[in-house]
């Protein structure tokens, strides 16, 4: 051990970089895992050695169930996945909507 203490949250195994002595370290909890009707969620709890906390989130959600095409689906969901985290993380921040570009495509919606 490095003289760190891991926070109750932290798994404190190896997915727990400041116990193993990286000079960059980060905390790390177990995953939770959600089954949800679109498919699954899974997050994990990060903090790095100054205390700054975030989020990993994983979802894998069912492509195709709906009458529209897979890719429009996939921005679409890419936006609102988008939205929500804002509303959720910047509640008072007007911020306009990520621009993505790449498999999902150039997505410049003019939501806010």
């Amino acid at each position: 051990m490095n003289g760190w203490r891991c926070p109750d949250w932290c798994a404190k195994d190896h997915q727990c970089t400041v116990r193993q002595g990286a000079p960059c370290g980060v905390h790390r909890s177990h995953p939770i895992r959600w089954t949800c009707a679109y498919g699954s969620l899974v997050v994990v709890r990060n903090q790095d050695l100054h205390g700054r906390d975030w989020l990993e989130l994983h979802a894998h959600a069912r492509l195709g169930e709906l009458d529209l095409p897979t890719q429009e689906q996939a921005s679409r969901l890419a936006v609102e996945v988008d939205s929500a985290i804002r509303r959720a993380v910047l509640p008072t921040v007007k911020q306009r909507p990520a621009v993505g570009n790449g498999a999902l495509g150039n997505h410049n919606s003019a939501r806010s």
